[in-house]
């Protein structure tokens, strides 16, 4: 019996760390992407969390959102085909703004 009780509660912990770190804070980052020498909005433009696989792409007018685990700083990545990719940091304490990033062509 202490053996099928060791084998659950080291599953039951397994499936609790595997979760990730409960004490960080998910946040909404939302904004637009403009090319930036005419400031017309880019459609399909990935729009990424540095070093997860969170990501997401941006509509026809340009607008993303995405959701985001941290309690500082998060960097994302821009990406579109024939142009620059970018990264921006985005404290995680400014999220109610939207924020507004340009790309520059190739």
């Amino acid at each position: 019996m202490k053996f099928i009780a060791t084998i659950l509660f080291s599953f039951m912990a397994t499936v609790i760390l595997a979760h990730g770190n409960p004490t960080k804070n998910s946040v909404v980052i939302k904004g637009f992407v403009n090319e930036i020498t005419l400031g017309e909005s880019l459609t399909g433009v990935k729009v990424s969390v540095v070093g997860s696989d969170i990501y997401t792409y941006t509509d026809r007018d340009g607008f993303f959102e995405l959701t985001a685990n941290s309690d500082s700083e998060i960097k994302i990545q821009f990406a579109l085909v024939s142009f620059e990719p970018r990264v921006v940091n985005v404290p995680a304490s400014n999220t109610d703004e939207l924020i507004e990033v340009t790309l520059l062509e190739k």
